[in-house]
Formats: structure tokens, sequence, C-alpha cells
């Protein structure tokens, strides 16, 4: 796998949701198409993709879970009652499947523990982050890249937009190796190290980096890596 911080555009990305199903499989849409895929259509002058877009990185993937209420929900957002009713159902039905309120992480296992349902059933490499608070409670998660089968590129400002703005205490990283392996490429070290030395720059704590793959994980921090 060789994970690196440029900026990347593949085929896929061009093709719309459906079409991607068609063409590749439910699995390999991101969360933004996800939502697109459920919501149909867009508001105002915002498509559904830039719509999907905008509440994710608002709210993050879980971050939709927090409304209880629809009065809540339609002013934090500024969306109307059918699109507000839209994404509170769908918000319920993964809070319901997933029980996963007031998560605290503290450590490189409890991480995994968490993220990795994340990855199941992809066959393309994707980069989560996941963002927490002083008191180690999670503040985000979501899909910041997705690659091929086997290569994954990533900008830097796409790692630290999330930990940056919600002015989180630190963030763990996790991508996949669809193929099994968990052994990190030359490609991944350098970029861990990478990441690792720009987020100094800028005070945060960069915790941890899983590789995940089918019988485990490989730690970064644990093995001394980072």
């Amino acid at each position: 796998m060789a994970l690196t911080l440029v900026q990347s555009q593949s085929e896929q990305e061009h093709k719309k949701p459906r079409e991607k199903i068609q063409a590749y499989g439910v699995e390999s849409l991101n969360d933004a198409e996800l939502l697109s895929a459920f919501l149909g259509t867009g508001y105002r002058d915002l498509s559904v993709e830039q719509l999907s877009k905008f509440l994710l990185a608002e709210f993050g993937t879980r971050g939709l879970l927090q409304f209880k209420s629809l009065e809540d929900f339609q002013e934090a957002t500024g969306l109307p009652l059918v699109k507000s009713c839209q994404i509170l159902a769908i918000s319920e039905y993964f809070r319901r499947l997933q029980h996963r309120d007031d998560t605290c992480l503290k450590s490189s296992e409890q991480f995994f523990e968490y993220i990795k349902d994340d990855f199941k059933r992809s066959s393309f490499e994707q980069l989560r982050i996941t963002c927490v608070d002083p008191q180690r409670r999670v503040l985000f998660t979501g899909l910041i890249a997705q690659g091929s089968s086997n290569k994954l590129s990533v900008t830097l400002a796409s790692v630290l937009h999330h930990p940056i703005r919600l002015n989180a205490h630190a963030f763990y990283l996790a991508h996949n190796h669809p193929e099994g392996d968990v052994k990190p490429s030359k490609e991944d070290i350098d970029f861990s190290l990478q990441l690792k030395n720009e987020t100094q720059k800028f005070g945060l704590n960069f915790e941890d980096h899983l590789i995940i793959g089918t019988d485990g994980f490989f730690s970064f921090s644990l093995e001394g890596v980072i």
C-alpha cells in the first residue's frame, strides 16, 4: 500500500453515487456519497453532493447522531422540514445500530475496537480520522480519503482540517489494507513520520496511525515509529 501526502483524483470520483454502486459496488461510496444517495436532491443553490459534503464537514459522520429533536436540527442546519426529517430518520437508524454514544478513547487498542467496523466490506483503501477532546471523548470521526485497492493519496490540509476546526486535543488515523496484511510499506512509514512532524508545527497531538487488516492491526505508536 502506498499512502502519500499528494493531491489526487481517481476516475471513480467523477461518477455519481448510483453509477458507482453499479460499477464498483456500494462499498465504493464514501460517506458523502452515501448521504447523497439517501437524500436524492439538494437544497436551494446546493447540489445534493455539495449539501452532503457540507453536512459531514460541519458535523462529521457520527456528529449527525447528536440531534435529538427536529427543532434543534433545523436550527443548527437551516434545512427545511423534509430534508431534516430524512436526515434525522437516517441518524436514528444508525444510532440504534451503533450504540457508540459518549465513547472515550484512551489507548490504541480502544481506537482499534472503535474504528474497525467502519472498514468492514470495503475493498478499497480508506483513511479515517477520529478527533477527541481533553477527556478523550470522541468529537468527530469520518472518512478523509478513499483510493484504489492498494493505493491512497491524501493532502495535509484534508488531514488537519477537522482537528484544527474542532480545536481537538488529539486525533487518531486509521487506514485499511484490503488484502489483509498489516505490514507498513515505506510510503506508510514516510507518511506517518511526515505527518507527525507537520502536526507538531500546529501544536496538535497525533496519537497514532493504525493499519487495519483481516486479523488485527499495526500501530505506528505502539511500535515506536512515531
